[in-house]
Parts: structure tokens; sequence; C-alpha cells
């Protein structure tokens, strides 16, 4: 069962300036410079398994949503800095990898702060920078999580378009 987003505006409000470093020559990101696109954030853990298999997994997926959907991975352990290019070239994750610390994450996306981020944990963020949903490692949603992520990146995918009488408008 797909996870449930949330439609309220009083859920869900816009993400405070999040910078995340993406180390070495790579700079950094804001996820405010990512507006009008829906953000997936994949937290990962250096050492985990199934995140290795979920990097992966994500790499190819994301190729079909390149234009809508920006993938971020986010490795929220304050070492793991000097270890994320040994996990691209290990997983071939095609899609930017950084670190922050989950204190900083869960206050910047609107998780609760007694919500501990487990391996592997996806985070959406809609595209007037909201977070909607977010599954954390262990949960069902794993188990088909390519029929589960393709529903909810489809759900909010339709939010960008409002019909408007004869036609479809971007609503951004």
């Amino acid at each position: 069962m797909p996870l449930q987003l949330s439609k309220s505006a009083l859920d869900a409000r816009p993400i405070e300036g999040l910078v995340l470093s993406l180390g070495g020559a790579e700079g950094s990101i804001s996820l405010t410079d990512l507006e009008g696109r829906v953000i997936v954030l994949f937290v990962f853990g250096i050492d985990c398994g199934n995140c290795r298999h979920l990097a992966r997994s994500l790499s190819n997926f994301r190729l079909n949503y390149l234009a809508e959907v920006a993938f971020i991975g986010v490795c929220v352990r304050s070492d793991c800095a000097a270890e994320l290019v040994r996990f691209r070239e290990e997983t071939e994750a095609e899609f930017p990898l950084t670190h922050c610390r989950s204190r900083e994450l869960c206050q910047s996306v609107g998780i609760p702060q007694g919500t501990w981020l487990f391996y592997p944990s996806l985070i959406f963020i809609d595209c007037q920078q909201r977070m909607r949903g977010f599954v954390v490692g262990g949960d069902e949603f794993f188990e088909n999580a390519e029929t589960n992520l393709r529903a909810i990146l489809c759900e909010l995918g339709r939010e960008l378009y409002e019909p408007a009488g004869d036609g479809v408008e971007v609503r951004a």
C-alpha cells in the first residue's frame, strides 16, 4: 500500500533554509533552488546494505523523471562526508549525494523532532517546497518500492497541473 500523502497545507509548511553540502568540488545545493520540482530525499547510511541496493534502484528509476523530480541522497551521520565518494562508486549513484545532521534535516522539512530517521528513508517534498510525506526504513513501502514510488511521484506530479477550461495550466 503506497504512502498516503498529506493534502492539507496546514500539515505541510515550506522548507526553511536547508542547504546541503555536496562536499568536495561539487559545492552545495539549496532545496529552495529546486522550487517548482518535486524533491525526493533519500536518507541513507554509508554501510547499510538496503541503502546500497535502493541507491542503485533509484539511479535507474530517476531517469524517467529527470525533468520533474530531483533525487538527492542525504547521509545524516556526522562523519560520512569523506565516505560519500566511495558510496557513489560502489552503488553507481547518479544523483547528488550529500550529508546533513538529522536534527537539521528534520527541522527544515518539518518532520517531528522525536522522529529518528532509520535507513533507508525517503522524504517527499512537493513543487511548492512542502514536505508531504516520508517513509522510514523497515516500512512495508520498501517491499515494492518502485511501484509505490511511481504512485507517489504520479500523485505529486499531477498536482503541478490544474485543468483550465480547454487545456492544462501549470501551477508553480
